[in-house]
């Protein structure tokens, strides 16, 4: 059967598949791309692959499709921490349905955790051929464009997005980092306070904003952006580093030192 054939034709050596899969010859331990909000993906730390195929989804009467089996497979994988073994089975769904909308995008996410944004991107341009309109996936593309300082391109996809759905978080934050990597503070601002209005959760969010109001000289905004970022996530040094930077430009040396040393201690 099919199925057989695909079982039977992996490759033996499942690390260098996976390094020929995924263009990375470190594997998945690539940090995520910094900057870029979490739209819920369920994707644990990617540790190395272990030895052994013993997921095992149960189907005793058969009744599932090929496809449905090895998605199945693929999730516990990725719920177990396999990234490089889901990897791997995404592909092999791919194989039999290349259009495949899931398979396709947790292979851009596992790809883009690898640290290789322009396969990443050719997935989600793959889904976006069949779907030109699809919020998420331009979102998405519009991050690693923007990551990739691809502007032109990921701005398109961003507003296209906006043009859909003009509340979007995900696409107004992605779309302010993307003017404040260009040097555009004036800007980042307005559309970075949007994305923070429309979601207040965003950690990332308020910290691109200091940066923002920081490059503006805008220092008491500043101030409360970064202060906003530590409310939502108290251990987050970086946000200590340039706060206390804030803090020395007002000429508040003690509380600058507070956060400076904060900072070297991981934000605790």
């Amino acid at each position: 059967s099919t199925m057989r054939h695909l079982r039977t034709s992996r490759v033996a050596d499942r690390d260098k598949a996976a390094a020929d899969l995924l263009r990375a010859d470190a594997g998945l331990e690539g940090e995520p791309v910094p900057g870029t909000p979490d739209h819920g993906f369920p994707l644990r730390p990617l540790a190395a692959s272990l030895p052994g195929e013993d997921v095992v989804t149960a189907d005793p009467l058969g009744e599932r499709s090929e496809v449905d089996q090895l998605l199945a497979r693929a999730r516990e994988q990725l719920a177990r921490g396999r990234g490089t073994e889901a990897a791997l089975t995404f592909r092999q769904v791919l194989e039999v349905e290349p259009g495949h909308r899931e398979a396709r995008v947790a292979s851009a996410r596992l790809l883009e955790a690898a640290g290789d944004l322009e396969a990443a991107t050719e997935h989600l341009t793959t889904l976006l051929r069949a779907e030109p309109e699809a919020v998420d996936l331009l979102v998405h593309r519009g991050e690693l464009l923007g990551t990739q300082k691809l502007f032109p391109d990921a701005e398109s996809d961003l507003r296209r997005a906006l043009k859909r759905e003009p509340q979007h978080a995900g696409a107004l934050h992605a779309l302010g980092v993307v003017q404040l990597r260009k040097g555009l503070p004036t800007e980042a601002a307005p559309t970075l306070e949007r994305a923070l209005a429309a979601d207040p959760s965003q950690t990332a969010t308020a910290y691109a904003l200091g940066e923002a109001y920081l490059a503006l000289r805008d220092l008491r905004a500043a101030e409360q952006a970064l202060r906003r970022t530590l409310e939502l996530e108290p251990g987050h040094a970086r946000a200590c580093h340039l706060l206390g930077r804030v803090l020395d430009r007002q000429g508040r040396t003690e509380e600058a030192a507070q956060m400076y040393q904060r900072a070297r201690e991981g934000g605790r």
